[in-house]
């Protein structure tokens, strides 16, 4: 059963309150330590799709001459 208890004071007591809670180091206590976050919910994952060769992209329009790099001689 969930009982809730009623406090009387102002929010700013209640603020003072909170605040003391998360940074006792304020008030001359111990700080709080951090909360240990794996590194991809801090970062995210994003996933990189590498072609399998290197590929660059040529366009013949300004030489009608050109040839794929693949194919040119040396």
């Amino acid at each position: 059963m969930l009982t809730i208890e009623q406090t009387t004071g102002s929010a700013i007591d209640m603020i003072n309150l909170c605040f003391r809670h998360q940074h006792p180091e304020a008030y001359g206590g111990e700080p709080v330590a951090d909360a240990i976050v794996p590194t991809e919910l801090r970062y995210g994952r994003d996933e990189i799709h590498v072609p399998p060769t290197p590929v660059i992209a040529e366009e013949s329009m300004g030489d009608p001459e050109a040839v794929p790099l693949g194919d040119a001689r040396v």
